[in-house]
């Protein structure tokens, strides 16, 4: 009678049980991990993904003398870019966008035939002429030129003309101050 009666299966639940006790150990001890040593890192980092700086242009004032007229301000004007691989017959929408950009049909045939997603057509042209571009549609169908796209912008004007050029300066086709104030 020296034998000890034991219940099939204990040596496997206790093996299961202590798997599960080193389960919730791990993962109690990589909560605490999160939690408490690696919280204010964690937090840094996610407010970096939440927030960033954007730096917003403003628009140029406008220049007046001393009598108040303008002697430059700034007007809307518009940006017609393209992207040449989602249009299907560049020669087409070159010919109907050749007679409203007034841009030679071989130049634009050149520019919506690059290998590229992105290519400017006209910057700062009137905003008038880009909803006549965003309107145009295909010759002999009804659907609108794919792949064409219009871009509002602000340009710079000069309603008196060159008066005090050298003073006042000049930007470039980015608005960025080339000369003067």
């Amino acid at each position: 009678m020296g034998r000890r009666l034991t219940r099939p299966g204990v040596k496997r639940t206790l093996g299961v049980a202590f798997l599960l006790a080193i389960g919730w150990l791990y993962v109690g001890l990589r909560v605490f991990d999160l939690q408490a040593v690696q919280a204010s890192e964690l937090e840094s980092q996610a407010l970096g993904q939440r927030f960033r700086q954007v730096e917003l242009a403003a628009d140029r004032g406008a220049i007046l003398d001393r009598n108040g007229r303008e002697l430059a301000i700034t007007v809307d004007a518009s940006t017609i870019y393209a992207n040449p691989s989602e249009i299907p017959d560049p020669g087409a929408v070159a010919e109907v966008l050749s007679a409203v950009l007034g841009i030679p049909r071989g130049k634009l045939v050149e520019d919506l035939s690059k290998e590229s997603s992105f290519v400017y057509l006209a910057r700062k042209v009137d905003p008038k002429i880009a909803d006549t571009v965003t309107n145009l549609k295909l010759p002999g169908t009804e659907q609108r030129i794919p792949g064409i796209y219009v871009l509002s912008e602000a340009a710079r004007a000069y309603p008196a003309g060159p008066l005090a050029a050298q003073v006042l300066g000049f930007v470039g086709i980015d608005n960025e101050g080339l000369e003067g104030l």
